[in-house]
C-alpha cells in the first residue's frame, strides 16, 4: 500500500478544531503530520526511523505550507477537511505512512514487516473529505 496524496491547498480546519502554532524546522506541506523536535521546531514525522520513536510522535496535521524557519499551524484535535487521492474512506483509521510526513490507512501498518515501523494513529475519516484528528502515539514498533 502507499501513502495517500493530499492536495495541500484543500486543507481547511473546522471552526471547532484545536490549532497550535510553531516554527517549521523543514519544508512542510499542508496536510502532513508533524512532530516537535528537541529544538522546539516542527518537523515531518517519520514512522520508519527505527531507534527514533520521537520522530513518530506526531503532534498534529499541518494546515499551512511553511519553509524552514517560517510559522506553521497544525491541528491537534478536531475535524480537518481535505481532498485526497484516493478519497478518504469513512470509518477507516489513518496512521503515519511509509513516507516521511505521509499518511496511510491502518491496513498499511498492519501489512508492514515486523520491527520496521512505529504505530501512530492520526485520525479517523468521517466522510470522503474529512479527517477527525485524534492522535495516539504508541512509541512501539509493529511486531
Amino acid at each position: 500500500m502507499t501513502d495517500i496524496v493530499i492536495t495541500a491547498g484543500s486543507v481547511v480546519p473546522s471552526a471547532t478544531a484545536t490549532i497550535a502554532r510553531g516554527t517549521s524546522g523543514a519544508t512542510v506541506n499542508a496536510g502532513q503530520p508533524v512532530y516537535q523536535d528537541t529544538n522546539n521546531k516542527m518537523q515531518l514525522t517519520n514512522a520508519n526511523n527505527v531507534g527514533h520513536p520521537e520522530q513518530a510522535a506526531g503532534v498534529g496535521l499541518a494546515v499551512n505550507t511553511a519553509a524552514s524557519g517560517q510559522p506553521i499551524e497544525y491541528v491537534t484535535g478536531g475535524d480537518v477537511a481535505m481532498t485526497t487521492t484516493p478519497a478518504l474512506v469513512p470509518g477507516k483509521v489513518y496512521v503515519l505512512g511509509t513516507g516521511i510526513g505521509g499518511l496511510s490507512l491502518s491496513a498499511d501498518l498492519d501489512a508492514a514487516s515486523p520491527s520496521t515501523r512505529y504505530g501512530s494513529v492520526i485520525g479517523v475519516a468521517t466522510t470522503t473529505t474529512n479527517l477527525r484528528i485524534g492522535i495516539v502515539n504508541s512509541g512501539v514498533l509493529r511486531t
